[in-house]
């Protein structure tokens, strides 16, 4: 529990002072997909384990990250430093950028935000487009976070 307690304290230290990381250059490479069901062209970064071998045997976790393009950096960051210290295993990181957080966030309507109310076909756009696209294209394991 002490362990527990602690590790996540370091996490959300690091979170924290890992947001000025924001400015820089974003790592990994950026895509894109034409989405059928939010009828739009959505970026997103993939971030490769260092060890990442195209054609090898092995397989990874991914986690997607949402708010990508502001996330990216502390989440790699703290991904690498608990992977080196022993706590979580090789990932690959999908961080998806944002087009209009409101509409893929809130999952109903609000007068008080216009286009609010469109989590469910961003969800179905995870589901049938951007996890089946990263599956084909990278090796994943089928575990997603």
């Amino acid at each position: 529990m002490k362990n527990g307690i602690l590790l996540l304290s370091t996490f959300f230290s690091i979170c924290l002072f890992c947001s000025e990381l924001v400015a820089q250059k974003l790592p990994g490479k950026r895509d894109s997909i034409q989405s059928d069901i939010l009828k739009e062209k959505r970026i997103f970064t993939v971030l490769l384990p260092d060890k990442y071998v195209a054609g090898s045997a092995e397989r990874y976790d991914v986690i997607y990250v949402l708010d990508g393009e502001s996330n990216i950096n502390m989440v790699s960051s703290v991904q690498k430093f608990t992977e080196e210290e022993g706590y979580m295993p090789s990932l690959i990181i999908v961080a998806v950028h944002n087009t209009d957080r409101t509409r893929d966030f809130l999952p109903t309507y609000h007068k008080d935000f216009p286009t609010s109310g469109g989590a469910d076909k961003f969800l179905e756009f995870f589901k049938k487009e951007l996890i089946p696209n990263i599956d084909k294209t990278y090796q994943t394991s089928g575990e997603n976070l």
